[in-house]
């Protein structure tokens, strides 16, 4: 019976971290900017980058990827690949903040880039993948 709660919750966690990842990208990060008008190029260059004409050279596409990995690993019977598959979704939404983060403060400068410069989308994306670190966790039996 254990074993199935622990199933339920970190199915109910997946699934809320999959939503908000989802939310996360009709809602500004910085700037009035959303995902979709972020360029992939801002994940590794600090510098002027080129305006998005696609929304495939956009940071969305690496959200939208680490939602439909979270929307997947709710399908999935077998326990190894919902662990694989909700590592892949929690380890990309993470690093895709965390990088665009630290190349926007690097951009901004310093003295120019506080907290208040990400706005919500960023930290729902954020929350999303500690949503499905925490399914993740879940998804262990605990040793006795």
């Amino acid at each position: 019976m254990l074993v199935y709660m622990r199933i339920a919750y970190s199915k109910i966690l997946t699934a809320c971290g999959l939503l908000v990842l989802i939310i996360s990208l009709v809602l500004p990060w910085t700037d009035g900017l959303h995902a979709r008008d972020i360029p992939l190029q801002r994940l590794w260059s600090a510098g002027a980058v080129t305006p998005v004409t696609e929304v495939a050279q956009s940071v969305a596409v690496i959200v939208a990827m680490a939602a439909f990995l979270c929307g997947l690993s709710l399908l999935v019977s077998r326990v190894w690949l919902q662990r694989l598959l909700i590592g892949l979704c929690a380890a990309s939404s993470a690093a895709t903040v965390i990088l665009w983060a630290t190349m926007e403060a690097i951009h901004k400068a310093p003295d120019n880039f506080t907290a208040i410069n990400i706005q919500i989308g960023a930290w729902a994306a954020c929350l999303g993948a500690l949503l499905a670190i925490v399914g993740f966790a879940f998804t262990f039996r605990r040793q006795s």
